[in-house]
């Protein structure tokens, strides 16, 4: 039976959840995002750095990558990766930050799921470690990897280079891929 606490936390979680999905459809739907890039119009390596914080989050990877495409179109997609990458690494410390302080009130499973016998192994620490990267990688939200990564025992370290290699190039290869489309 979940104590008192417990059960706040998870409604606490809840209604933050819940209210960030209203707010992101806010951004998406008054064009809110679409306001701050166009803000910072000439200067792409800013947009590309606020698209990239953008980037990390589930409920905001969608206007990111179209942020991400409209960039690469002006601009070197390479240059784009690179200061959205420094954004998203920093959205993902933020995100690695409230992962590592939930982590800690869920401390009983944590330790369960450390008992179980696949967990003692290295290669399945590994695999996690490598699905977070790639998961990192992809337009899917990077909490999910983060978590992977985290669950793994990655050192943090190793981790925020790590996360901002992929994300490098998973921006680039949406860069890339808006400049092939566009451009026969």
């Amino acid at each position: 039976m979940p104590s008192f606490s417990q059960i706040r936390f998870i409604i606490k979680d809840t209604l933050l959840v819940i209210g960030s999905v209203f707010i992101a459809i806010g951004l998406v739907r008054y064009g809110v995002l679409d306001a701050i890039l166009f803000a910072t119009g000439n200067i792409k390596i800013l947009s590309s750095f606020i698209a990239g914080l953008f980037f990390t989050s589930m409920f905001t990877t969608a206007p990111s990558i179209a942020a991400f495409s409209e960039i690469s179109l002006t601009f070197s997609p390479w240059l784009v990766a690179f200061f959205g990458a420094c954004g998203a690494t920093i959205g993902d410390s933020i995100i690695l930050f409230f992962i590592r302080r939930g982590a800690g009130k869920a401390k009983a499973v944590r330790t369960r799921a450390r008992r179980h016998p696949i967990y003692k192994l290295k290669v399945f620490r590994w695999m996690m470690a490598i699905v977070g990267a790639i998961i990192i990688a992809t337009p899917i939200p990077d909490e999910i990897g983060l978590t992977l990564m985290g669950l793994s025992r990655t050192n943090i370290k190793i981790l925020l280079p790590v996360a901002f290699l992929m994300n490098f190039l998973g921006i680039l290869a949406i860069g890339l891929a808006a400049n092939a489309i566009v451009m026969p």
